[in-house]
């Protein structure tokens, strides 16, 4: 997932169409969410726990996606997506969210629960 994607999910969560309305809502520019969704820029740690906030999900999870989009050394950019990669699962839902595909992993041995925001996704056994 991409910082870009994690916009994209929050003014989802959020029933917002517009990045002004994001950026209102995170206390920061419309031109400072184009910087992100380009990555001419990144979300700051505010930003990331706000976003975080939002979706529901754990702060280190954003914060790891984010540290390991900007960071140009290999070894260190390995390590943020190696951090990043320990909260795949609920990075994985909200891509799904986002996207539209909850549909495709129930057509794969899956089932889904929805209640307002919340995705449980859960292998069947049998």
């Amino acid at each position: 997932m991409k910082t870009e994607e994690l916009l994209n999910a929050a003014k989802k969560t959020l029933g917002i169409g517009s990045d002004y309305a994001l950026a209102k809502r995170l206390g920061t520019s419309t031109a400072r969410i184009g910087q992100w969704r380009t990555g001419k820029s990144t979300p700051d740690e505010q930003a990331c726990f706000q976003l975080a906030d939002i979706l529901g999900i754990d702060p280190a999870a954003v914060i790891a996606l984010v540290k390991a989009e900007r960071e140009t050394e290999p070894t260190k950019a390995a390590f943020w997506r190696m951090q990043a990669g320990k909260y795949a699962a609920a990075l994985g839902v909200l891509t799904m969210l986002n996207s539209g595909s909850v549909a495709a992993a129930i057509g794969h041995g899956y089932t889904a629960a929805v209640k307002i925001t919340a995705v449980c996704i859960m292998r069947n056994q049998g």
